[in-house]
């Protein structure tokens, strides 16, 4: 079932309360360049609300991998009748990432419990990891962010 949000909509003048659903998944810089009549004012937006965001999703999730952001794609929320009522930044972007590092192959819905007993397995396997060849053979992508992070741990360290 698709994900559904109501929102109040000001529609000729009369707010309406409205259901919405995902109808399109987009790039943010194919969005302002193809979208945006100013692009300079757009960008500025996007970037004030890109900030907000980040920082309300680092108040719920701590992990930032060397400072990546998770504002590359929005959502556009419609419906038949009012097509676009809400454009958001997509949270998916955030589990997607997660269960491509993690080795999950089949992209799994964020609100399906399938997602979260995935996410249980392959942490418990993960713990159980001792040695780097483990981490290169079980989590290849897992292996590749660490030592890609202990590359600039040590380079860090040699210049200071």
């Amino acid at each position: 079932m698709a994900e559904i949000k109501e929102k109040n909509v000001k529609i000729k003048g009369v707010y309406q309360k409205i259901s919405l659903i995902p109808t399109v998944v987009l790039n943010v810089e194919n969005f302002l360049n193809e979208c945006a009549t100013n692009k300079e004012e757009a960008k500025g937006v996007v970037q004030t609300l890109s900030k907000l965001y980040e920082k309300k999703r680092k108040t719920t999730i701590e992990f930032n991998q060397f400072g990546e952001r998770y504002v590359d794609r929005i959502t556009i929320w419609g419906n038949a009748e009012y097509f676009v009522g809400d454009i958001t930044f997509d949270y998916r972007e955030f589990a997607i990432k997660i269960q491509r590092l993690l080795g999950i192959d089949q992209i799994v819905d964020i609100n399906s419990p399938e997602f979260t007993k995935l996410l249980e397995d392959k942490v418990e396997k993960l713990s159980q990891i001792n040695t780097l060849d483990e981490l290169h053979e079980k989590f290849p992508e897992l292996y590749m962010v660490y030592i890609e992070g202990n590359s600039m741990y040590n380079y860090a360290e040699a210049v200071l």
